[in-house]
This record gives C-alpha cells, sequence and structure tokens, in this order.
C-alpha cells in the first residue's frame, strides 16, 4: 500500500514538532530537484513532494533577500505544481507583514500529488515568522541550491492573538 505524499497531521511525528517550514532534498541531478517541503504552525501540517529544477531555488533566494523592506512588502514563492497533470505536489508561500509592528506571516496551501483516483489532499495554513529568521533560510537555500546542505528550514514562531 502505497502512502500518500501529503500528510495532514496535527504534531503526529518528529518532522510536524518543528514550527515553519523544511526543505528536504530527496533526489539531484544536475537539473532537477524532489524536495520534501513540511509546513507546521502548530495546529495543522502538511507534506508534499515536490520536484523544481535547480535554478528554481536560485530565483527564491532572489525574491526573498531582504524581506521585508516595507510594511507592505508581499512575496510569493511557488514549487512544483497543484495542476492534474503535474508531477508531484506544490507549494505555495506568500509572505507579506500584518500590521505597523512590522509582524510578518507566511501564508501557504500545499498540496499532495495527484492519486490514481483523481484526487489530491492540500492544506492552507500561516505560520508566522522573524524577519531574521527569513535571512537565515535564504543562506539555507543558497547551500542547498549548490548542494552544500541537504536541508533549509524558514523558522516558525507562535504568537499569541
Amino acid at each position: 500500500m502505497k502512502l500518500p505524499t501529503l500528510n495532514l497531521l496535527i504534531l503526529a511525528n518528529e518532522n510536524m514538532n518543528y514550527i515553519g517550514f523544511q526543505f528536504h532534498n530527496i533526489y539531484r541531478d544536475e537539473h532537477l530537484l524532489k524536495l520534501r517541503i513540511t509546513v507546521c504552525n502548530g495546529s495543522f501540517a502538511g507534506t508534499a513532494d515536490i520536484y523544481t529544477d535547480v535554478n528554481r531555488l536560485k530565483e527564491a533566494v532572489t525574491k526573498l533577500q531582504g524581506f521585508p523592506s516595507h510594511l507592505s512588502d508581499v512575496r510569493e514563492l511557488n514549487f512544483g505544481g497543484f495542476e492534474h497533470n503535474s508531477a508531484g505536489g506544490g507549494v505555495n508561500m506568500r509572505f507579506y507583514c500584518a500590521d505597523r509592528a512590522g509582524r510578518s506571516y507566511v501564508d501557504s496551501s500545499i498540496q499532495s500529488e495527484w492519486n490514481p483516483s483523481g484526487k489530491a489532499q492540500s492544506a492552507m495554513l500561516t505560520v508566522a515568522v522573524e524577519p531574521a529568521s527569513i535571512d537565515v533560510f535564504v543562506g539555507e537555500l543558497i547551500r542547498l541550491s549548490e548542494d552544500q546542505t541537504q536541508s533549509a528550514r524558514l523558522q516558525g514562531v507562535v504568537r499569541q492573538s
């Protein structure tokens, strides 16, 4: 029995205890990466295996560098695909500031690969982040794109309402 590539879990395994995003390299050749992307906000979580071009990580680095530069700054990253005919799953990350204090968040949609019956699992969640953790994540994405590490993490935080 093949397990789905996306699991909606509430802190059900050790990878889900991490609040934030984890990008882990599963496979790599000179042009292609297969990444397992996990996101958890402390209440909800999801995991998707996505395929992406190596240059896509470099583009993500360029887009995220210096975020946030002003209070209305919004940046969006897409990995993999959400369409029925795409290989693997998809992840969308929308970075933004929510208030005048500069509190930053990432709204994320994550979707599994489509199964043989034509269904995909998905989750939408928000993760609070600090600008300094985005800078660390950008550095880790650079090393991941250059094959100097196997993973990159964007540390999330728990904020009280």
